[in-house]
């Protein structure tokens, strides 16, 4: 293993991606959150509060969020529904790790952001926010690799509607489980993190 560690090292090195994608970084912090508590194992809790801290002192702004940075330079695109549920669902995660309020309180300001501003009519979310300057609005509804914006929303909404209390969130998040349902019933396959959802709700 020495030695092919040192051949790989003699050969070019690739380029790293080393920017800061909120949606990503919300999925982290929420991986390493859970994990922390399952392996009962500070540093991974500790590391997820790093990164939330990070996202929200340096992405967050009175207009919402901001897609990524990079070396610290905050880039102009604005956050888009992934990155609104994605986040809200590692804060939420965070706040199960810690006990702490403040991430529950966080994520609630950033769901009524999204229910606000990317809300469709049919109870489930569109990709960009109202008021932008797209010709149409996209609305993707399938899951791949991530979530894609409307299941990481409705994720978190049936989340902090659980943990908070709040059938408006609650409500808000089966009906954006609703509004997927026939991608369900015709592609599950495509639906991964509506599915998992969808079946916590039935239990609870």
């Amino acid at each position: 293993r020495s030695a092919l560690a040192d051949a790989r090292a003699a050969r070019p090195q690739p380029e790293r991606d080393d920017k800061v994608v909120t949606a990503w970084n919300g999925l982290a912090i929420a991986a390493l959150a859970e994990a922390g508590m399952v392996l009962r194992e500070p540093r991974y809790v500790a590391a997820a509060a790093t990164a939330a801290d990070f996202l929200l002192t340096h992405h967050l702004s009175d207009a919402g969020l901001r897609r990524s940075s990079l070396g610290g330079i905050i880039g102009p695109a604005l956050g888009v529904a992934e990155d609104y549920g994605s986040l809200a669902e590692g804060l939420l995660t965070l706040h199960q790790a810690t006990g702490a309020g403040r991430w529950l309180a966080t994520a609630a300001s950033l769901l009524d952001h999204a229910m606000t501003h990317f809300g469709a009519p049919d109870g489930g979310f569109y990709d960009t926010a109202a008021g932008g300057d797209l010709f149409a609005r996209p609305r993707s509804v399938t899951d791949n690799a991530e979530p894609c914006g409307q299941s990481s929303l409705a994720t978190a909404l049936v989340g902090y509607g659980l943990l908070a209390g709040s059938t408006t969130h609650l409500d808000a998040g089966s009906a954006a489980l609703a509004a997927g349902a026939g991608l369900l019933a015709r592609a599950p396959r495509f639906a991964g993190w509506a599915r998992s959802e969808e079946r916590r709700v039935g239990k609870e």
